[in-house]
């Protein structure tokens, strides 16, 4: 029945569209598009006053349902809905794909998107300008499809983005889970840091244990030592962030290696230190650093799968070889993808003298995808800007009363970007 219901909408707004020759009749809108492209569902939203612009949601992370009692959410659906609903009362369409598949899927966000844009053009007419608006791995998605260089796109707004790429956030995550490693121990049924149990499940077997250790004001000196490690902030740290990192580490990292058959993770050419400053602090609080940076020193002995490794450099690595505009927002205090994804990135785009289709801006925001719509929305508007006058956008684009920061300079990634 869904495959018939969609049939019909596209005989609908085909024959509306030949009508009106490249546009479909202005009187069809606005116009609500439901239905299924491939086994991905989707969205799009044209409104009445409809100004020509297009903005495709690619969001972020989903869990896999692979352990009894899970559900996978496979809606289609533009986040955060306020955004949506603000941009559509602004005349911009709006579309968005739940993907066909969830957990690790760069590859299939990036395909999905683009039979997505290629159904509206057909169904709907082709836009003036088509903007992608990419959240988290959603922004990795719209960097990969920037430097693959498809026409459809006229520019990309990548929000709290993976920029560093795949395979650094995974061997960044390594450090964390080593770090916990020498900290408190990872029980045998886990796997090991490099190579978890491929069915290992989150909620039951980690978060049991995991929680209680972070809630426990005894081991917050131990948790400081993972943070500072890792180079994470200590805004929204605990205890939040820590579960966050613990579930990529375990079952999202071990739903990437049944995908692709194997570890993909490496730390042969990390070295695991700490300032003095940050070890004499560790001190105050009772925690002997030496020794727990010693343990992380002595556990460099993780090498990936080579076909593993290189299917996550494909999906995505990220070369910066991007062929339009590119602006990307990141907080300050991101504790998921930290604000130094924005550094790799902005030195892979200058070593591709791309340097002039990319701008980062920065909020003053807590935690990972912390923007108000208020602030996408202006993200969205500066990039509409760059498109129409091919002029970077100006800093009045990004007002400091609205939470955007013009002074901070992200940090250098902390371990090889090799």
């Amino acid at each position: 029945m869904v495959a018939i219901r969609r049939a019909l909408s596209v005989i609908v707004v085909v024959a509306l569209s030949q009508l009106a020759g490249t546009r479909m009749l202005a009187s069809a809108f606005p116009l609500t598009l439901t239905g299924d492209l491939g086994g991905a569902a989707y969205v799009i939203n044209v409104p009445l006053n409809w100004n020509g612009t297009l903005v495709v949601y690619q969001h972020g992370y989903r869990d896999v349902a692979d352990h009894p009692g899970e559900i996978e959410d496979h809606s289609a659906h533009f986040d955060p809905p306020a955004l949506a609903a603000f941009l559509q009362s602004q005349g911009y369409a709006t579309a968005a794909s739940a993907f066909t598949v969830n957990g690790y899927n760069i590859e299939e966000g990036v395909r999905d998107t683009k039979t997505l844009i290629e159904y509206f053009r057909d169904a709907v007419g082709p836009p003036q300008r088509t903007i992608l608006y990419g959240v988290s791995g959603g922004a990795t998605m719209s960097a990969a499809a920037l430097e693959g260089g498809h026409g459809l796109y006229d520019g990309a707004v990548g929000a709290c983005g993976v920029m560093a790429g795949t395979p650094l956030f995974f061997d960044r995550e390594l450090v964390f889970m080593l770090a916990y490693q020498a900290a408190f121990g990872v029980p045998a049924s886990w796997g090991t840091p490099g190579d978890v149990r491929d069915d290992l499940d989150f909620d039951t077997e980690v978060r049991p244990i995991v929680l209680p250790q972070v809630m426990n004001p005894a081991n917050f000196g131990r948790f400081e030592f993972i943070r500072l490690v890792a180079g994470l902030p200590s805004a929204g740290f605990y205890p939040g962030a820590v579960l966050t990192h613990m579930f990529f580490n375990t079952e999202a990292r071990a739903q990437l290696e049944r995908k692709f058959g194997g570890a993909g993770v490496q730390n042969l050419d990390h070295s695991y230190s700490l300032s003095a400053g940050d070890q004499s602090y560790l001190s105050s609080l009772g925690v002997d650093s030496a020794t727990l940076l010693g343990g992380m020193n002595a556990s460099r002995i993780y090498a990936a799968v080579p076909s593993v490794r290189r299917a996550m450099e494909k999906w995505a690595a990220l070369d910066g070889k991007i062929k339009k505009p590119l602006l990307t927002m990141h907080a300050k205090f991101d504790t998921l993808a930290t604000p130094d994804n924005e550094t790799v990135y902005r030195d892979k785009v200058d070593a591709a003298d791309r340097s002039d289709n990319l701008m980062q801006v920065f909020t003053n925001g807590v935690g990972h995808c912390t923007f108000t719509a208020p602030q996408a929305f202006a993200a969205i508007q500066a990039l509409e800007s760059w498109i129409d006058t091919g002029a970077k956008p100006a800093l009045t684009f990004f007002p400091a009363s609205a939470g955007f920061v013009h002074d901070f300079t992200p940090p250098a990634w902390p371990y090889p970007v090799q």
